[in-house]
């Protein structure tokens, strides 16, 4: 660009050359409006609102997040399926693994598939143990992985988990209507057996979130029990006790109405919440639209500023300014304006909150009466 403002205002290219040197520029131009919008939809949570550190400031209310001992009770469901393969909790986030050949060799065919790329750092380590049948000692927190320097680092969210679910979902093993026992001390929920669809609540706005819910239904009167039904999931699989009495079947005349019941019970909650959901995502467009504005005005003052600078030069020398050093230049600040008022239509379609429900899986849960 500097090259090309040089040139017009040197009067050295033919006018087929500067139609040349335009066309290029508009290419390199637009490949740059592409490039920054790719860059700005990566960063556009992270600027204009709280979205960056709210989460940070609430990590001990959601219970959205995957949680260290979730990888460690995964761990233990799936190792216990297999012959010479265990795993020993030292405590909720630490302990000691035994690996079979078998395993190890499903382990190894996991970091070769697509999509397994950069898992060698992560599981390379617990492939080398196993191979040599050695016990390995893991840790799922990373904020103790510094404490136990000899325990291999897994993330809850990493290959090994991935792997994990990767296998349990080829054994057909992830349940999605299962019985649990439990108990009142660990729930909000009175005696009795309960019939729990469970809810993936999908809430789209300036971002897409998503998040479990569970909604209790009493069997014997089908009556919802009222209490925090997106935190209800994380209590459930915290304090499930064992699998029901298979021997003695429930008998459910009709199914479809707890689902019904549930999405109806569901609604009305997430209704009371979504007035402040869309308070907060109106913000958060608002926000971002105000940064566009300040970021283009900028780049648009900028561009002006060139103008004005290159037109003070060309009058002090006695020279009329280039028109075509103008012209680009203004083109440009169209460019800019028309790329601005783009982003800002799109983020404004995004305004209203919509909630999605899909049934995710069933629990029947008998709650038994605490001591």
């Amino acid at each position: 660009m500097v090259d090309l403002q040089r040139d017009i205002v040197s009067g050295q290219l033919t006018k087929e050359q500067l139609e040349a040197r335009m066309k290029e520029v508009e290419l390199a131009v637009e490949q740059a409006r592409i490039e920054m919008e790719s860059f700005e939809s990566r960063r556009r949570e992270l600027m204009g609102d709280e979205y960056f550190t709210s989460p940070l400031h609430n990590l001990e209310k959601r219970t959205d997040f995957v949680q260290p001992y979730d990888a460690a009770s995964l761990t233990a469901m799936y190792l216990s399926m297999w012959k010479g393969c265990g795993f020993e909790a030292a405590n909720p986030d630490i302990g000691r693994m035994f690996i079979s050949e078998e395993v190890n060799a499903r382990l190894e065919q996991f970091t070769r598939r697509p999509g397994s790329e950069g898992s060698q750092e992560e599981l390379g380590p617990l492939i080398s143990q196993a191979k040599n049948k050695n016990v390995i000692p893991v840790v799922f927190n990373g904020s103790l992985a510094d404490q136990y320097k000899d325990h291999h680092f897994l993330p809850p969210c990493g290959f090994w988990t991935r792997f994990l679910l990767s296998e349990l979902e080829s054994l057909g093993k992830v349940f999605k209507v299962f019985s649990i026992n439990n108990n009142t001390k660990n729930l909000p929920l009175v005696p009795g057996v309960y019939v729990i669809p469970m809810f993936e609540v999908k809430l789209e706005g300036f971002r897409v979130e998503l998040s479990l819910a569970a909604v209790p239904i009493h069997v014997s009167d089908q009556k919802v029990y009222q209490c925090d039904f997106l935190a209800l999931p994380r209590l459930l699989s915290k304090s499930a006790e064992d699998w029901c009495d298979t021997d003695n079947p429930l008998y459910l005349e009709d199914p479809g109405i707890f689902k019904d019941l549930g999405i109806e019970a569901l609604e009305r909650q997430m209704e009371d919440k979504m007035e402040l959901l869309r308070t907060e995502n109106r913000y958060r467009i608002e926000s971002r639209i105000n940064s566009l504005k300040r970021g283009s005005e900028v780049r648009i003052e900028r561009l002006q500023r060139k103008i004005n600078e290159h037109c003070d030069r060309a009058i002090a020398d006695g020279r009329e300014p280039s028109q075509e050093f103008i012209r680009l230049t203004e083109a440009q600040i169209a460019i800019e304006e028309r790329r601005r008022e783009e982003n800002i239509k799109k983020l404004r379609a995004k305004r209203e909150l919509s909630l999605t429900l899909s049934l995710a899986g069933i629990v029947l849960c008998n709650v038994q009466g605490g001591e």
